[in-house]
């Protein structure tokens, strides 16, 4: 496949996901349905039966329209149109990772090889961490549905593990510098062991700064204080992505929830128009439907005021404002359903009773919607807890706290 396939392919995906495609397909045949001509004057089609052939209509016109619709959104597809927050910090960790890289190789260069004892190791680490960058660059230039999805946490999760290997070989005082950055972020966090991790960061900085030729000659107790340093940085790594990673599949998770809940719409108006149900009725119940998803919407836009905007979620608040009028809406008919009468001449009427209880049942998917964002607002906290402090006090940067490193150049 090439990379405007893939481009193309993910900026389908991205259109179905905005706009549910059973939620298009369904407006579009009602729409149909209730036109004065809804089927085409031929009589080759007359076979069909009105219904049917509304049906197909609305299903080509539908596919016609995402397949422009992805055209536009193509750009969308790649990492540095998806997100150009996080593009633009993955690609100043690079930035950072080369120039400590070459900082390295200076000081390895300007060092006589005798005097090294760990030279071997030494380039062994120096190799992978390069091998490291040239992967990152080559994914930051390539497009796909991974940027869609979980592409930009995989690739802050490659960015800490090589900042954590490169602890090995970087200078005492950088190593120090990058140890007072995770301090930061410790103080205070919710990070399990936190405390315990502090003691080993604090050792392990007394025993590097203990030695300023540490870089030339390193010693057990050395080599032990940067194994300490890369296991702490480790944890914060784990702590952070997997938090990053939850909110996410959360979204994901939201998404694919509105996809079939469409998909159950669709099917409801498939019924309808099979059961040739009332044109008029069939107008009556898209009333029902946009009520409550209105109310829904609106009930949603208040809740969510209280949300945490510091904190970068990856796109789930806006997944949760698009799928709350679809389930509201959806709940809405059906609930009217239950308490109208069951003959197709009655469904639906429009009644000051049936407008209430649209309301209320499009309202009613906020309280479990609340639940979710409440869960999602803990882990975003506990993302913002093992942030520097800057960023604890809503100064600093969303995406920065989502790589291990100090962001200095080396």
């Amino acid at each position: 496949m090439t990379a405007r396939d893939n481009r193309y392919f993910g900026a389908l995906v991205l259109v179905a996901t905005i706009i549910p495609l059973p939620f298009l397909a369904a407006l579009i045949t009602i729409i149909a349905y209730l036109s004065p001509s809804p089927q085409p004057a031929v009589a080759f089609f007359n076979w069909l039966g009105s219904g049917n052939m509304v049906i197909i209509l609305g299903l080509i016109i539908t596919l016609v329209l995402w397949l422009l619709l992805a055209i536009p959104c193509m750009r969308f597809a790649t990492a540095k149109d998806a997100r150009p927050s996080d593009y633009d910090g993955l690609k100043g960790e690079v930035k950072a990772l080369e120039n400590r890289l070459k900082v390295v190789k200076e000081k390895d260069e300007a060092t006589q090889d005798s005097a090294i004892e760990h030279k071997k190791a030494r380039a062994i680490v120096i190799s992978d961490v390069e091998a490291a960058v040239a992967d990152i660059n080559t994914k930051l230039n390539s497009q796909g549905l991974h940027w869609l999805s979980t592409g930009y946490v995989s690739l802050w999760d490659r960015i800490n593990k090589a900042n954590e290997a490169i602890i090995d070989v970087l200078p005492c005082e950088t190593v120090i510098e990058s140890v007072n950055y995770e301090e930061l972020r410790l103080n205070n966090s919710e990070v399990p062991e936190s405390k315990g991790l502090l003691t080993l960061l604090k050792d392990a900085s007394t025993t590097l700064s203990s030695d300023p030729n540490c870089f030339i000659k390193q010693s057990s107790e050395q080599n032990k204080a940067r194994a300490d340093i890369r296991m702490v940085k480790a944890a914060l790594h784990k702590f952070t992505n997997e938090r990053w990673d939850g909110l996410v599949r959360a979204r994901n998770q939201l998404m694919v929830t509105a996809f079939l809940t469409t998909f159950f719409t669709y099917i409801l108006v498939i019924i309808a128009i099979l059961a040739k149900v009332p044109s008029m009725n069939a107008l009556d119940a898209m009333v029902f439907y946009f009520l409550g998803a209105i109310v829904g919407l609106f009930g949603r836009l208040f809740d969510e005021r209280h949300a945490d905007t510091v904190i970068d979620d990856y796109g789930l608040s806006m997944a949760r404002i698009l799928v709350t009028p679809l389930i509201s809406g959806l709940a809405a008919l059906v609930g009217v359903l239950f308490v109208t009468s069951s003959t197709i001449d009655t469904i639906y009427k429009i009644s000051l009773q049936n407008l209430v209880f649209a309301s209320v049942l499009g309202f009613a998917p906020n309280l479990l919607i609340n639940i979710l964002r409440s869960k999602s607002e803990v882990i975003k906290g506990q993302i913002k807890s093992a942030s520097p402090s800057d960023q604890k006090s809503g100064k600093g940067s969303s995406g920065s706290s989502k790589g291990n490193s100090s962001g200095d150049s080396g």
